[in-house]
């Protein structure tokens, strides 16, 4: 029988190469351009027989067909458009496109294409956040909340930030959390799912419909919501408005654009809408950040897929992507095993739906071949290197490519897939026997995953395991990877999501990189008004990292991938429960629970204990209105910039008053006075008045309003010249047993409430104080000694300083 079955794969093997090189005149090494799975889909279609299966999203335009895919090259956009093909978007050297058959064909034999990879169905990701709640489990502390409140509390929440979720369920535009003043917040939907039969394709791209602002409110908006996609970008940046506050998001003032894929959410969109978010932002002048909640584990799981490479090259300052890490982490859809010289290794996968496919990674030294027990047959085999081998038996259709493509990592890889043929399908156990041929590597290790999320699993016994089971696409170097814990409005236990995708790349990179909350209240994707539950999953783990993403981009727009996720790995928070993951960082939870706070770059540019405006008489100058400030320590500080405005609202009449930027001290911890004299205007009327600080590194830090109220100035301008807001610094400062902080607020120190915020440097609130008569006393004593920031709001006034507390 085996020498039957080996016959047959001889004969089958030779006559597939030969009817493939009859039908297209495409050489064996052009064939090796492409993917396993596209070489499959080719094949199918090319012999005319329909698919039967959604790996790769394919489109029936009358008798042809259009698939989506990657294609790694050195030709110009010009030259690619020389071809004829529908290009998407290009990052780097890898361009999206839609191809039919023939124009595939084409690019194989074209010498400038080096590479086709398929774009593949990616899947949603399902299975009290802003907080800095915390729960005891005995005396430890457990972290249940990501402490976005306390940056807010330091006025960011995302204002000037481009906000954006690419996702196949839409946003519910008409949610009052998404408008502000009854107008959308949401600046851009693309719907994708209309194809190229969209009445308004954005510039640039052939497929899709795009709606602006004015299409929103003016009701012509027909994209239609979903619950996935909805509290996704809910979580990331609704405003809370429905509930008063209650449920307001990570960065609730954040611009919003909304990518909505196809219901097959090919990668090829994702990396199309990646570069659309961006171009717009730039355009706007914005950062951006992209939070993705879907994905696949068809892939080398170590950031070389052309998909992985493509997004990693749209990413830079200011752009900065999130994704999911999937929620395969309790479940063995990766094996492993270690293969030398001679010996053999066998997989066995319990196959308990009507389709598995697997996908085999190991050096680009070695080379195995492969047998495959069905459940009700013989052994079929050896399947050799650099072969395709497709049979149709009673337990179904089995396909092998043995190393048929060249991937872009330079190892090596076996797809083995088996599918109905008809009713026919056996499920129970199918085993993939690996025999090490030539085994030149030194660890002769192999990678596998099962890549179709039907719930067919390898078994423990061969090899099986929860380890490196991520999202191909979370395997990025220059994006984000969020895993995830409980810890929302819904279940705030801070125990971690055994479900989470777990790390590490296959090239042994940390991943995940942080843990995001779950379970939490989202607005709702079918009302305007209300709220709904949005469950387990990391889904809602990315968006709550994308959203810490935009707070740490509008104090520093020009932030980086890798300045971004240090920043959060190196201040997360650690608790019981990641520690019971293993040593942080791991591979189930990487560096720790989100610290939005910490992560913060709270560093204070200028700490500022004076800001007035004050009338002066006549003197060498003109009667004119004073501007002094004085900084207590400057930290990289370029310069001050002065705007006036007659109203508090410096986006109407506010306008910059100081010809050149006033120099600042660089850094300095000596306590300096500036003053700036404002004679261009009348003295009897009130206006308001901003300090802006430049940092070196070109952020920016807008101080006040203060309000200047003119006084008699024909009587006796000692007594009555009204002075502006001011905020003196804390004393003592060091702190021991309590400070004292003294402030003024224009008009009168007694008419607004004024409270005083404490907080540790988690950003965790630890004291309030009232202000009364201009003073509010803080007790330290049980603190320990360490820096602390205090916070002062009243109705018109919010600023936050540093103290230290020496004991």
């Amino acid at each position: 029988m085996k020498q039957l079955c080996n016959k047959i794969i001889i004969i089958l093997i030779v006559s597939i190469f030969l009817i493939l090189s009859q039908l297209s005149g495409i050489t064996h090494e052009e064939f090796r351009k492409m993917d396993p799975l596209l070489q499959r889909t080719y094949r199918i279609l090319k012999e005319g027989n329909e698919i039967k299966d959604s790996l790769i999203p394919v489109t029936r335009i009358g008798k042809s067909y259009e698939l989506p895919v990657f294609i790694k090259t050195n030709l110009t956009k010009n030259s690619l458009s020389a071809l004829n093909i529908k290009i998407g978007s290009i990052a780097g050297n890898i361009v999206t496109a839609t191809v039919n058959l023939q124009q595939l064909e084409s690019l194989l034999t074209n010498k400038d294409i080096l590479r086709i990879e398929p774009g593949l169905s990616c899947l949603p990701l399902l299975d009290v956040s802003t907080s800095d709640d915390i729960t005891m489990s005995g005396s430890d502390t457990i972290y249940v909340g990501n402490n976005a409140d306390a940056v807010q509390s330091l006025g960011y929440n995302g204002e000037g930030v481009i906000a954006a979720v690419l996702d196949p369920y839409g946003i519910n535009f008409n949610h009052l959390d998404f408008k502000k003043n009854g107008n959308t917040r949401v600046l851009y939907i693309w719907d994708q799912s209309t194809g190229s039969g969209g009445a308004n394709h954005p510039a640039g791209f052939s497929y899709g419909t795009e709606y602006d602002s004015n299409d929103i409110n003016g009701g012509s908006c027909g994209q239609t919501a979903g619950a996935h996609g909805n509290n996704c970008i809910g979580i990331m940046a609704g405003n809370g408005d429905a509930s008063s506050g209650t449920y307001k998001a990570m960065a609730p003032k954040a611009d919003i654009i909304f990518i909505k894929s196809s219901s097959s959410a090919s990668s090829t969109y994702m990396q199309d809408g990646i570069q659309y978010v961006f171009t717009k932002a730039a355009t706007l002048g914005k950062p951006a950040v992209v939070s993705i909640s879907l994905g696949s584990q068809y892939g080398p799981h170590d950031g070389t897929s052309l998909r992985n490479q493509a997004i990693d090259a749209l990413c830079g300052a200011g752009k900065i992507v999130t994704f999911a890490c999937g929620n395969s982490g309790s479940v063995r859809i990766h094996a492993d095993a270690t293969i030398l010289q001679g010996n053999s290794h066998t997989f066995e996968i319990d196959v308990v739906t009507d389709d598995f496919g697997l996908d085999l990674w190991f050096s680009g030294n070695d080379t195995l071949s492969v047998y495959i027990d069905s459940p009700n047959l013989a052994e079929f085999g050896p399947i050799q290197y650099d072969s395709t081998y497709i049979d149709t038996t009673t337990d179904g259709i089995i396909e092998v490519y043995n190393c048929t493509d060249t991937p872009s990592n330079g190892d090596h890889h076996i797809v083995v897939y088996a599918s109905p043929d008809g009713s026919n399908f056996a499920t129970g156990s199918w085993k993939v026997r690996l025999y090490g041929k030539h085994i030149y590597s030194k660890s002769g290790e192999v990678d596998g995953w099962s890549f179709t999320y039907n719930g067919n699993y390898f078994t423990s016994a061969s090899g099986g395991n929860i380890s490196k089971t991520l999202n191909d696409l979370a395997s990025g170097n220059k994006t984000i990877a969020a895993a995830g814990f409980y810890g929302g409005s819904l279940i705030s236990t801070g125990v971690i999501y055994s479900g989470s995708g777990r790390g590490p790349t296959r090239d042994g990179r940390q991943k995940p990189d942080i843990a995001g909350n779950q379970q939490v209240k989202v607005p709702s994707y079918t009302t305007t008004n209300t709220y709904s539950d949005a469950g387990a999953g990391t889904s809602y783990s990315s968006p709550h990292v994308a959203g810490a993403v935009a707070l740490m981009l509008q104090k520093n727009k020009n932030a980086t991938p890798d300045q971004i996720k240090t920043s959060l790995c190196q201040n997360a928070f650690t608790d019981i429960y990641t520690d019971d993951a293993g040593n942080e960082p791991n591979y189930q939870i990487g560096y720790g629970k989100l610290n939005s706070y910490s992560s913060f770059d709270h560093t204070l540019p200028v700490v500022l204990s004076s800001f007035s405006a004050v009338y002066v008489p006549e003197d060498e100058y003109d009667e004119h209105i004073l501007i002094s400030w004085i900084t207590q320590t400057e930290t990289d500080i370029l310069g001050f910039n002065i705007y006036r405005a007659d109203t508090e609202n410096i986006s109407q009449t506010g306008h910059n008053i100081n010809a050149s930027l006033i120099d600042g001290m660089g850094s300095s911890t000596i306590p300096t006075s500036y003053e700036y004299i404002d004679i261009a205007t009348d003295v009897a009327a009130s206006y308001y008045y901003w300090l802006e600080v430049v940092n070196l590194s070109g952020m920016n830090d807008l101080h006040g309003p203060i309000e200047y109220v003119p006084g008699d100035i024909d009587g006796d301008h000692e007594t009555d010249i009204v002075i502006g807001t001011i905020l003196y610094e804390n004393f003592p400062n060091p702190a021991y047993r309590s400070t004292t902080i003294t402030y003024q607020i224009s008009g009168s120190i007694y008419e607004q409430n004024v409270t005083v915020y404490l907080y540790n440097i988690k950003g965790q609130l630890i004291a309030t104080a009232l202000g009364i008569n201009g003073k509010a006393t803080l007790s330290v004593e049980a603190l320990q000694s360490g820096i602390y920031f205090y916070q002062i709001k009243s109705d018109t006034f919010n600023i936050t300083k540093k103290m230290i507390v020496l004991k």
